[in-house]
């Protein structure tokens, strides 16, 4: 009987800590689609005002998009992940 309680305490532990880190991932994932539509609008501006001529900024601002949704797809994916790892553990515990 003691070993069916570690294990469901050990269980529940597991699931908490994944609930924790699945929660910090998406508040990352929400504030790097915001900065990744920060970054298009810039892209945008600079095209519709300068006609994008100076190619030093249009690389920065290229960059930059990149980057941001490289951040938010990684973020993203990770977040699936740990919602698919929840479920399972959740699984687990019933």
């Amino acid at each position: 009987m003691l070993g069916l309680r570690n294990k469901k305490a050990s269980l529940e532990a597991t699931l908490q800590d994944l609930e924790t880190r699945r929660s910090g991932v998406v508040r990352r994932s929400e504030a790097a689609a915001m900065k990744a539509e920060e970054a298009i609008a810039a892209q945008r501006a600079f095209l519709v005002d300068t006609n994008g001529e100076d190619a030093a900024i249009a690389k920065r601002l290229a960059d930059a998009c990149r980057r941001t949704a490289d951040e938010r797809a990684a973020l993203d994916d990770a977040a699936r992940t740990l919602s698919e790892q929840v479920a399972q553990a959740k699984d687990a515990l019933e």
